[in-house]
């Protein structure tokens, strides 16, 4: 049953093995192509060397599934760069779009929850935010669960920018993306170009290698593996067992973490092989599940593996016309603890039962791109996904089975967008995608947008879109739907203000409104959202290095026919952050702040606001060809809470405490 380390253990040896074959197959291309030594070796863009304006003309491809700049996508686009990772020091996922306007996030110490545009239900477990890693999607296909904690299958250091699309995304991507879709662009081999070695120290501590090398012949490796430890809190107060019997409601030394992660990444003349792996352990501080509070064994181990296979090239058969064609395979495994109860009469030892989950999924998608005329634009694709999973839950000892839920799908999709550049400076972006689901049959998801150019600095964005999500396996049950769910859906309308301000800023305002249907709840489609609010980013690039941004996002969002305001839905959020060159510029200080205002819990009780600080001291050149970053969480050690998920007793959630970190990164 337990398969994490073993399994780990086999990926390690699986990724060293694929990287040692990879480096025997440079060394032939190599060899072969000395003579060719003139051939050209693709450059990476390095967007850490770029203005606000050079920033704003990069391609992202996220927002169209092609290449296009950030100010002509059909959506406020955001992008986060390695040296934004860095610099502030962030170590997850979650960490880092909490810099963007209008996210923030919650942990229930087992995973990390974002919040988005006022969004954060209880037990969401981010269903309704769509993960990617280059383009794949990592939600797994059983909770349909975006991980953005240390369960992402890429470590942040092998991530070279994140795309942020906001808004709903379903008529490109399908389901899941209904708040929004983040992309992790991986570094490519010439972004590493050689070997890397991190250690980490303090509240996590662990080791990463990566490698990464373009060869004449035009063969790209790269790939990485990682190992993680962190003891986590040593004590954590939960108000809600303060009393002698359950240790006077702290929680002692049960907030650990294991992770094991690796990526591997070969390409050749537009042929490429991804696969990625990530591994962990977690312990639960938390008596989730009505367990006994205070006591070992109650963790979750869990995994997710991706492979992909795909085929990117222009085609003769129409002006810049691109062919892309691609065939994958998921796999999602986790393994829960828990105890229920003393058996007085048995033994007075504690009864341990466990959950054993797991999902796979094999997928195909072809997808066409196109000029029609100077003027016209479109993209085409179909794709296939076939899932299945399976849930148990029993009794350890002695066995008692309590659960046995298989499930299976399939999901047959066709999508089409169209663009129309009007005029030189209006451009009408369209588009709509069919999902044909085997359980609850066709659901459509229409986008459109309108984009005007006032100036060379100013744009303006009309945007309307429909998305939609498919009730996951976990929530449905089994395949003959006994709840009668069906799927929730979200109609978002949004004015976008994109402005250039001087050489230096880019500043993205942005008024929407949505309203979420048919909204699963214990079991069935109960509610009716609806959601409004005005959100406005500014990030600047000054010429001695110095960098930041500023996030103010201010919404209401409630339960139609009611007052009741959401759970987990603040209605102020700020983020600042800033980033000084000090040491004579050979290092930078980053400050950074969120501000958090009250809200809602489960039993109506009231998280108040708080204002957490971090600080990160970062360097690239105060040791030749070595990174060190030293950073802090939680600055003033601030004590705060979050709204606690359904599965725990407790109301309020204590937060992360002060944490300190240091990595030291070297190149050979």
């Amino acid at each position: 049953m337990y398969f994490v380390h073993t399994r780990r253990f086999v990926l390690y040896l699986w990724l060293g093995a694929g990287i040692a074959i990879a480096l025997l197959l440079s060394s032939v291309v190599a060899g072969q192509c000395a003579a060719d030594s003139n051939a050209p070796v693709p450059q990476a863009t390095d967007l850490t060397a770029m203005s606000i304006e050079d920033l704003m003309n990069i391609t992202v491809v996220t927002s169209g599934k092609k290449p296009e700049t950030i100010a002509n996508t059909a959506a406020a686009v955001f992008v986060i760069t390695s040296e934004d990772i860095q610099r502030f020091g962030y170590q997850t996922l979650g960490q880092a779009v909490r810099r963007i306007s209008g996210f923030y996030t919650e942990t229930d110490r087992y995973i990390t929850i974002i919040g988005a545009r006022g969004y954060l239900p209880n037990g969401d477990l981010n269903r309704r935010v769509l993960v990617l890693v280059d383009g794949h999607k990592v939600n797994d296909y059983l909770y349909g669960q975006a991980p953005v904690d240390e369960d992402l299958p890429v470590d942040l250091q092998d991530v070279d920018h994140i795309e942020v699309v906001k808004g709903p995304g379903s008529a490109l991507w399908g389901s899941e993306a209904l708040l929004c879709v983040i992309n992790c662009i991986t570094k490519t081999a010439s972004d590493i170009d050689g070997l890397q070695v991190r250690q980490d120290l303090g509240f996590r501590a662990g080791q990463h290698l990566s490698f990464g090398r373009v060869l004449p012949g035009g063969l790209e490796v790269s790939g990485s593996i990682s190992e993680l430890k962190s003891r986590g809190e040593k004590d954590i107060y939960f108000m809600d067992f303060d009393s002698p019997e359950t240790n006077n409601g702290i929680a002692e030394a049960l907030d650990g973490e294991h992770v094991g992660r690796g990526y591997l990444n070969m390409s050749y003349k537009g042929i490429k092989l991804v696969a990625g792996n990530v591994a962990r352990v977690k312990t639960l501080p938390t008596a989730p599940w009505s367990c006994i509070f205070n006591t070992p064994g109650i963790d979750v181990k869990d995994e997710r593996h991706y492979s992909e296979l795909s085929y990117e090239n222009p085609t003769p058969y129409a002006k810049d016309g691109k062919l892309f064609v691609r065939v994958y395979h998921d796999r999602y495994n986790a393994i829960s603890n828990w105890n229920d109860y003393v058996d007085v009469e048995v033994n007075n030892d504690l009864v341990y039962s466990r959950g054993v989950d797991w999902a796979k999924s094999w997928g195909a998608e072809a997808r066409y791109s196109l000029t029609l005329s100077p003027r016209v634009s479109a993209i085409l694709g179909a794709e296939y996904l076939n899932a299945e999973s399976q849930r148990y839950i029993f009794t350890v000892d002695p066995y008692l089975l309590r659960m046995n839920q298989p499930g299976k799908y399939t999901l047959s999709s066709y999508y089409l967008q169209t663009d129309w550049n009007v005029t030189d400076s209006l451009r009408l972006v369209a588009g709509t995608r069919l999902d044909d689901h085997s359980i609850f049959g066709p659901q459509w998801s229409p986008r459109m947008g309108l984009i005007k150019k006032m100036s060379p600095k100013t744009t303006l964005k009309l945007l309307y879109g429909k998305a939609l999500r498919m009730p996951s396996m976990a929530e449905i049950g089994t395949v003959d739907n006994p709840n009668k769910l069906f799927p929730e859906s979200i109609n978002t309308s949004e004015l976008v203000w994109d402005q250039q301000v001087g050489n230096s800023g880019h500043l993205v305002t942005s008024l929407f409104g949505y309203n979420m249907f048919d909204v699963i709840r214990s079991g069935s489609n109960r509610y009716h959202i609806r959601a409004k609010g005005i959100e406005t980013q500014y990030d600047y690039r000054l010429k001695n290095g110095g960098s930041g941004y500023f996030g103010l996002a201010m919404q209401r969002s409630k339960y139609v026919n009611t007052t009741r305001l959401l759970t987990s839905s603040p209605h102020t959020t700020i983020t600042w952050g800033t980033s000084m060159p000090t040491f004579k510029g050979k290092a930078f200080l980053s400050p950074d702040f969120q501000y958090v205002s009250s809200s809602r819990t489960n039993m109506r009780d009231t998280v108040h606001p708080h204002l957490i600080a971090n600080l990160t001291l970062s360097s690239s050149s105060l040791i030749k060809n070595a990174d060190i970053i030293l950073g802090v969480t939680n600055l003033f050690d601030t004590t705060y809470f979050a709204n606690a998920q359904p599965q725990n007793v407790s109301d309020l959630m204590p937060q992360g405490r002060r944490a300190i970190q240091l990595q030291f990164n070297y190149h050979l």
